[in-house]
C-alpha cells in the first residue's frame, strides 16, 4: 500500500516528534541537545542559535527557559549589544551534551533509516 502525500507527511512527523520525544542520558530532549551542542563551541546570541537551528524564536526561548531551569544553560548580557544576550551552556550543560551524544546519534540514525523507508515505499 502506498502512501499519499499527506500520510508521508504524518509519517514524517511522527518520525521527527519520535526521534525528540526519546529521552537521552541526563534527561534531555533531541531539541535540548542541538541547542547545547550549539553552544558548546561558543556563546550565542538567541536569534543566531534560532536561525542555525531552523527553530523558531519562540520554541528556542521554550527550550531555553527549560536548560536555564535545569542550569544547563545560562543568559548574560551582550557586552557590544546591551539590547542582545548570550546564551551560554553551564559547565554541566556541556557535561551532559557529551553524555547524551553518542545516543543521539543512535536515535538519529533510527530516524533517518525510517524516513529512508518512508521516501523508498512506491
Amino acid at each position: 500500500m502506498s502512501l499519499t502525500p499527506p500520510d508521508s507527511w504524518i509519517a514524517i512527523r511522527r518520525t521527527v516528534r519520535d526521534c525528540d520525544a526519546t529521552p537521552l542520558p541526563g534527561a534531555l530532549r533531541l531539541a535540548d541537545l542541538l541547542v547545547l551542542l550549539e553552544l558548546d563551541r561558543q556563546p550565542q546570541q538567541a536569534g543566531s542559535v534560532a536561525e542555525t537551528l531552523g527553530i523558531s524564536p519562540s520554541g528556542l526561548t521554550r527550550i531555553a527557559h527549560r536548560l536555564e531551569d535545569r542550569r544547563l544553560l545560562h543568559r548574560v548580557r551582550c557586552f557590544h549589544d546591551r539590547r542582545g544576550v548570550l546564551l551560554m551552556a553551564t559547565p554541566d550543560g556541556v557535561a551532559r551534551t557529551r553524555m547524551a551524544y553518542p545516543h543521539a546519534q543512535t536515535v538519529i540514525r533510527a530516524g533517518t533509516t525510517r524516513l529512508r523507508e518512508l521516501a523508498s515505499r512506491p
